[in-house]
């Protein structure tokens, strides 16, 4: 379309730029023969050759037909292929705008959905693999909220079990002087010892999040989680932050004493490090304990 009509600007220049060629070649030979004597038959030749009317006749007589075929070819052809082309484009805008303004509401709508669903897994011991799609988050989420961890909760198992290896090697690498102490919380979780491995991978979450920090996940100040800070961080990045949002609340693993309510038995950092919860040696709650240690790498590398 646009090359269709380059080329025909194209062919109109290079015609007026003969036609001035050669109307400006016969001004000249008529100057030379005024002002040089010359034999009659030559002038006669000179002005036969320099007959620019004559010439730029036959050039125009070959360019036009050129010039013509091509107007004629944008007026037949290309003008009518523009507004075919117009006309698909009006029908696929049509066509798309539900579908782009239902994909703008899922993107609004996704940061609140994914708050509620990391939050719903913190409520229950269990924290995203960050490297999860999204969507499997917000169904996690999901079936906790229907049926608690009924439903959800082997699944969960099984995928922190598999990518224990992954999981414990990788935070290995970023803080090699931890790597024997997780290697070995590791290896007793194998060992189906879990009295040891839990209170191990706990540890070391509050460990690298210190050393990282200076903020503990499990500390309050002033009634606030001192890594709340941490969450503010994102305030430009709105799916990250809500990625992150356990680590603002209070949830039964970082719960301190006052915040217990009477009965409790869940997970909790607390009653494990400090000798107070007897009945925490299983293997989902080393699993889950490994989950929390794993989000709070993920969340401190976004950080960095």
């Amino acid at each position: 379309m646009a090359g269709e009509d380059e080329e025909m600007a194209d062919a109109r220049m290079v015609a007026t730029d003969l036609h001035s060629y050669f109307s400006g070649l016969h001004d000249a030979a008529t100057k030379i023969m005024a002002a040089v004597s010359m034999p009659a038959d030559l002038k006669a030749t000179l002005f036969q050759l320099s007959d620019s009317g004559d010439i730029n006749k036959q050039i125009m007589a070959a360019i036009s037909p050129i010039a013509g075929a091509l107007a004629s070819y944008q007026d037949d052809v290309v003008a009518p292929m523009v507004r075919k082309l117009a006309d698909w484009r009006r029908q696929i805008d049509q066509q798309l705008q539900p579908v782009l303004e239902e994909m703008q509401r899922f993107h609004d709508k996704l940061p609140g959905e994914a708050k509620t669903a990391t939050v719903e897994m913190a409520n229950h011991g269990w924290f995203p693999d960050l490297s999860m799609h999204i969507s499997s988050v917000r169904q996690i989420g999901s079936y906790l909220q229907e049926s608690g961890e009924r439903r959800i909760g082997p699944w969960l198992a099984s995928y922190f079990e598999k990518n224990s290896d992954r999981i414990v090697s990788e935070i290995a690498k970023k803080f090699p002087r931890r790597a024997g102490i997780l290697n070995d919380a590791l290896w007793a979780h194998r060992q189906k010892k879990y009295t040891l491995s839990v209170p191990v991978f706990l540890a070391q979450t509050d460990g690298i999040c210190q050393e990282v920090t200076h903020k503990s996940p499990f500390r309050m100040n002033n009634k606030r989680r001192e890594t709340a800070e941490i969450v503010e961080r994102f305030e430009n990045d709105a799916l990250l932050s809500a990625l992150a949002h356990p680590l603002v609340e209070t949830v039964p693993l970082n719960a301190n004493r006052s915040q217990r309510p009477p009965g409790f038995h869940r997970l909790n950092r607390h009653t494990v490090l400090h000798g107070e919860s007897t009945n925490y040696a299983t293997k989902r709650n080393s699993l889950k304990s490994l989950s929390f240690l794993n989000y709070i790498v993920q969340v401190l590398e976004q950080t960095l």
